[in-house]
């Protein structure tokens, strides 16, 4: 889940955060919108070449962005786990 980020963001681990918010990215552009894109970009970037204060920073500006890409993902395909 959203921890995967979270915890290397907020705690410094920059190039673990730089690797799971390309992967974020990637995938994101093919199912949603370019904010929240942008955001995992920016998210990566910053880890690559900012401080910890900024990676942490852009990891809350994309947490929502993410959370609400997951429900909208969610809604979008069928839960095959349940039965009709």
């Amino acid at each position: 889940g959203a921890e995967v980020v979270t915890q290397p963001a907020l705690q410094g681990d920059l190039p673990v955060a730089q690797r799971v918010a390309h992967t974020v990215g990637g995938a994101l552009r093919l199912f949603h919108g370019a904010r929240v894109v942008a955001l995992a970009n920016d998210l990566e970037d910053r880890c690559r070449t900012g401080t910890p204060e900024q990676a942490a920073a852009c990891w809350r500006a994309l947490e929502p962005e993410l959370a609400a890409a997951a429900d909208e993902l969610r809604e979008r395909v069928p839960d095959r786990t349940r039965e009709d």
